[in-house]
């Protein structure tokens, strides 16, 4: 309870592994039956990673951004101004995004930074948005190693950030628009107007990126609706990115 909450839980492809974050206590795997828990990482760890004693790193501890990919070899994860790269063992943390602690030279951040790893490990996405506008809603691509594959700027603030199982595209919330990883394109449902304004939010991305199932809540006052929409990757000119959408009734 409290501090001590947990606001990261995945689990792997073969669900033999789970992998847990604690803003205050760290990252931590075990078994699904229970044994074998180790912390592969403790705050403590984080801030002398960041040259920081513990009291200084408070203000930028761990957030819910934790994701895996399918065998749970690979971690990525963010604080409050950067993302981070973990091995499954515990060992090779390193930083995703480089804006140093506290991101003084690029201005405060104005959304959390997030980020995501494609499930076969080969690619990590993440958004981070600063007060310089130079700075502001940019979406990365990189390779596990570190080596830049594509980016975006001028991206709205993310509610969600998916990645395909190759990772060769990105989808966003909140209208669902779809990436492509080395930076070349994109499909926005709502360049041709707004008739699928409703927010998307806490959606789901199959591995080829082709389906996406979201739950959407135009208002906080109107119920929530489950959304499947099919990309539409040889779409014409003048056709909306969507090729189709089906809506629920209300249900929540």
């Amino acid at each position: 309870e409290g501090e001590q909450a947990v606001s990261g839980l995945r689990l792997t492809a073969r669900g033999d592994r789970v992998f847990i974050l604690s803003p205050a206590r760290g990252i931590y795997a075990l078994n699904t039956d229970g044994s074998d828990i180790k912390r592969l990482l403790s705050y403590e760890d984080l801030a002398k990673f960041n040259g920081q004693t513990l009291a200084a790193f408070t203000y930028y501890q761990l957030h819910d951004g934790l994701s895996i990919n399918s065998d749970g070899s690979r971690i990525v994860f963010t604080t409050r101004d950067n993302a981070f790269a973990l091995n499954g063992d515990g060992s090779g943390l390193r930083k995703v995004s480089n804006y140093g602690f506290g991101s003084e030279s690029l201005g405060w951040p104005i959304a959390q930074p997030q980020a995501v790893i494609s499930g076969d490990g080969s690619t990590i996405a993440w958004f981070a948005s600063y007060g310089k506008p130079e700075h502001q809603h940019r979406l990365h691509f990189t390779a596990w190693d570190g080596q830049p594959l594509g980016s975006y700027h001028h991206v709205l603030a993310l509610q969600t950030l998916s990645l395909t199982h190759n990772g060769s595209h990105a989808v966003r919330g909140e209208q669902l628009v779809r990436y492509a990883r080395d930076g070349s394109d994109s499909y926005d449902p709502l360049d041709l107007g707004s008739a699928l304004l409703p927010i998307w939010s806490y959606h789901g991305l199959s591995a080829d990126g082709r389906r996406a199932v979201c739950i959407s809540k135009p208002h906080p006052l109107i119920s929530g609706q489950v959304i499947r929409a099919d990309f539409n990757p040889a779409a014409l000119d003048a056709a909306p990115a969507i090729a189709t959408v089906e809506i629920s009734p209300n249900f929540m």
